[in-house]
């Protein structure tokens, strides 16, 4: 995955034209403080394979 984002985000420059490609992402809500912690496990995962991931709050998340 991580290696196929670069290909589509030099794919532009490398063909000299626009091919329509978006880095786009997801967000997953937990309702508990288990899915809460799933969750930061998930993190810790992600960053090991340099997937960009964050956990926000709720106070956080009102802010943006």
């Amino acid at each position: 995955m991580q290696e196929s984002l670069k290909i589509w985000e030099g794919l532009a420059d490398e063909l000299g034209e626009d091919v329509g490609f978006a880095r786009g992402g997801c967000t997953f809500t937990a309702k508990t403080d288990r899915e809460m912690s799933e969750l930061a496990a998930w993190v810790v995962i992600a960053k090991q394979y340099d997937i960009d991931t964050r956990l926000i709050d709720g106070d956080e998340l009102q802010k943006s």
